[in-house]
């Protein structure tokens, strides 16, 4: 009978150290600075670093100096609620693009290439494909790709104006709308710089 309260007592003893470290590790200032990194609307991205579809290190701009607004739209390959969203993403990214080129589409994944590419392709996305494999990331970048899938838009300032779960894509359409209309002039170059490795 003593040892059976012997091994009650060391389980509850066990029980409780257990619970004490969850909480001072759910309390720890790494988890503190992750919700400070989170990005919210009215916050800037100047710029988008990661790897095209040749595996190219790429830089975006997102300060289009009032020329394009960018929508960002993050997924995984691997992602279930990503392939369910997939179909939409593809009759969205037509429709934004029958407007012209005042919208900047980017699909960004942690994904590295040929997976990412292979899923975009398989949904007949026609978009740019930005990888973040490999790539020194900043904490706004790192919240960019934190949940799948999910929608960013960006005014041509790279001021977020909306974040979003990818099937709400009306709401999308609704902050585009509300948004300045840049025109693109047909002589300015993309602001697209490929970095040498």
């Amino acid at each position: 009978m003593k040892r059976l309260k012997d091994t009650v007592l060391v389980l509850l003893l066990l029980g409780i150290v257990v619970q004490g470290w969850v909480w001072i590790d759910h309390r720890s200032p790494g988890t503190d600075a992750a919700v400070q990194d989170a990005m919210e609307p009215g916050d800037s991205l100047p710029m988008l670093k990661g790897h095209d579809r040749d595996r190219r290190p790429t830089s975006i701009q997102l300060t289009a100096g009032g020329q394009m607004n960018t929508v960002i739209y993050v997924y995984h390959p691997d992602c279930g609620p990503c392939g369910t969203v997939a179909p939409d993403w593809a009759r969205h990214f037509s429709d934004i693009s029958a407007r012209g080129p005042a919208v900047r589409m980017i699909a960004l994944t942690r994904a590295g290439f040929p997976g990412a590419s292979d899923f975009a392709d398989r949904f007949d996305w026609h978009i740019e494909i930005l990888s973040l494999t490999g790539v020194d990331m900043s904490p706004a970048e790192r919240h960019l790709i934190s949940k799948t899938p999910w929608v960013f838009v960006f005014d041509s300032n790279g001021v977020l104006r909306l974040q979003a779960h990818g099937a709400e894509l009306g709401r999308v359409e609704e902050t585009l709308a509300l948004l300045p209309h840049p025109t693109h002039p047909p002589n300015q170059p993309e602001q697209r710089v490929h970095n040498n490795p």
